[in-house]
């Protein structure tokens, strides 16, 4: 709409030069219709898009040019002010560097004073109020210009900050729908992870139980028409055993996971060592170095767990009828030893129980080895550092 009003108005002006200027002549009306078809060409060339500033200083300069001349050939009139105000407005819109702004105020005012002395030689006087009253006219659209290239910038900004905002937003969403995924995909692993806990545990405990009270009824089963006190006590154990393992299964498929006082992690390891051998029969050596009070709370547990599974391979597995056992506890590290003279085997193939062994290391970032050897038994070495931990992904047992 402003460009519409600003080229009607030079049209306007163009026409009041060539009618109601005196000293009309036919060279004088060519000259403004070439300034009208000057103007009328720049206007087209400021309204269309492009990139870049520098072409709008040569269309206003060149709109300068010709408005000066005008000012020049019909000094009659300041009509000419009123041309300097309409690209006064342009100016202000358009420049982007302050010396642009200041060089077409220094062109102004120079053509200005030069035409008014030329205007005082040629009719003798100078119309102050209608000068006044123009020039003022080019102050007033020298400050709308200006207002309006602010309020454009503003608009500019708030269209980014609402561009950038709508990003944010999309991206928002989309990390809403991820982290719902990831929700859910937490979800799925933890009920997998309490299902691998429940059967590890299942697996540790009732298996453990399980052995010895096939083997007690092995016993019993031998001892039933020999020696009848004997048996009734192999049997009151086998009676223990189903017990605790039906406490263990219920305790399992609840998951309430329940461990027992770990306060003193030795005499834990001592009632284990002496619970086995009471019903297996095998003979196991327990020795330790250095203090356990450095284990962990976190990782008596899994110490325990181990050594149960150990001895419970050794017997089910090896056939071993002598275990030994080594704990040592230094600063840096926390060290395991088992090993049995059970029948061994050429070749470890790693079974649930060795595998849960493995994983349960891992958690703690620990290091096991397995080590096995026809006739000569089988051994088993896990390494958990205290100060400095390295988990391994990946590989073979």
């Amino acid at each position: 709409m402003l460009g519409y009003a600003r080229i009607i108005t030079i049209v306007i002006i163009c026409i009041v030069y060539m009618i109601y200027v005196s000293r009309e002549t036919v060279d004088l009306k060519i000259f403004v219709g070439f300034s009208l078809f000057v103007y009328i060409v720049n206007h087209i060339l400021l309204m269309q898009p492009h990139q870049g500033k520098q072409r709008d200083i040569y269309i206003l300069l060149s709109n300068g040019v010709i408005t000066a001349l005008l000012g020049f050939l019909f000094p009659e009139t300041s009509l000419y002010l009123i041309i300097f105000g309409i690209d006064a407005v342009g100016l202000f819109i358009n420049a982007q560097r302050k010396i642009v702004v200041y060089f077409f105020v220094s062109f102004f005012f120079v053509c200005w004073f030069a035409i008014l002395l030329y205007t005082y030689w040629y009719i003798g006087e100078i119309r102050v109020w209608e000068n006044a009253i123009n020039f003022m006219f080019i102050v007033f659209s020298a400050l709308a210009g200006n207002l309006i290239k602010k309020l454009t910038v503003a608009r500019q900004t708030v269209d980014d900050q609402y561009e950038k905002l709508a990003l944010s937003h999309t991206a928002l969403k989309e990390a809403h729908e991820q982290l719902q995924l990831y929700a859910k995909e937490v979800e799925e692993l933890t009920t997998v992870r309490e299902r691998n806990d429940i059967a590890r545990e299942i697996h540790d405990t009732v298996g453990h139980n399980m052995t010895a009270l096939l083997i007690q009824l092995q016993l019993a089963e031998a001892l039933w028409k020999q020696k009848a006190d004997v048996t009734e006590d192999v049997l009151h154990t086998c009676y223990e055993l189903a017990r605790k393992s039906l406490q263990e299964v219920r305790a399992s498929v609840r998951a309430l996971k329940e461990e027992k006082d770990l306060g003193n992690i030795i005499e834990s390891m001592k009632e284990m060592i002496q619970d086995f051998s009471k019903v297996t029969k095998v003979q196991v050596t327990f020795q330790l170095q250095g203090d356990p009070i450095i284990i962990p709370l976190s990782l008596q547990p899994t110490l325990l767990r181990i050594m149960q599974e150990s001895l419970t391979n050794a017997k089910r597995h090896g056939k071993a009828s002598l275990c030994e056992i080594s704990l040592l506890c230094l600063d840096e590290k926390v060290m395991l030893s088992i090993s049995d003279n059970g029948i061994g085997v050429n070749e470890v193939s790693p079974g649930f129980g060795l595998i849960n062994m493995k994983e349960r290391v891992e958690e703690h970032g620990g290091i096991i080895r397995f080590e096995s050897e026809k006739e000569n038994g089988f051994r088993l070495q896990i390494e958990f550092p205290l100060k400095e931990k390295t988990w391994v992904i990946g590989g073979t047992v």
